[in-house]
């Protein structure tokens, strides 16, 4: 049976309307796993993300009201936690569970504005110690991974050429972490971010 995956910035999840906004969507996607970057939430605030069909969660949240990531699990899924490493600065979340009766590593990630590599390269680092099974990698990179879907300007594209050349080599260089199980999706209802959508296939 396949596993979907939804995974979106949500540039914040204080609004009551914009945490019914993500679970709608995640309904209506029918996704079995939700992560979300950038929820914006303290620690404190964290039990403002509930949902009755969602309620395995798994949260890293940041000092101030910025960054955050968030794994979520339907419950028609059968889960459990093996190990997880949560990043004191919100920045990512590493989740080794159980899911139908198969051993994955999840992944979410809300990369820094700059230094990316450094970032992804500290990252992938820590996940080789803990990764076990299948390794499903989720988030915002905080960089255009394809220039072909890009809409900012001409100007900051040509400026972020660079590092998305370099960021496209470095996941080539790492691809066993980032499996080809992701297409992009365009919803115009959703700000300008990273959404993707993905079914894991069979075998």
């Amino acid at each position: 049976m396949g596993l979907k995956i939804l995974s979106l910035n949500a540039k914040g999840l204080n609004c009551p309307q914009k945490r019914a906004y993500v679970w709608r969507e995640a309904t209506k996607a029918g996704a079995d796993l939700l992560c979300i970057q950038e929820t914006h939430l303290l620690q404190e605030d964290a039990k403002r993300i509930h949902n009755r069909f969602f309620p395995h969660i798994l949260h890293s949240h940041f000092s101030k009201k910025s960054r955050g990531v968030f794994i979520a699990v339907k419950n028609s899924v059968a889960f459990t936690a093996i190990s997880s490493k949560v990043d004191p600065n919100g920045r990512y979340i590493i989740l080794v569970c159980s899911i139908n009766n198969i051993t994955y590593t999840l992944v979410n990630i809300y990369a820094p504005n700059n230094h990316q590599i450094t970032f992804l390269r500290k990252l992938l680092k820590q996940l080789n110690s803990l990764k076990q099974g299948k390794v499903i990698v989720c988030g915002d990179f905080n960089t255009v991974m394809d220039r072909s879907l890009d809409s900012t300007s001409l100007t900051r594209r040509s400026g972020e050429l660079f590092l998305s050349q370099s960021l496209s080599y470095f996941s080539e260089r790492h691809r066993q972490y980032y499996p080809n199980i992701f297409g992009n999706h365009q919803n115009p209802e959703l700000p300008k971010s990273s959404f993707s959508f993905g079914k894991e296939q069979e075998g």
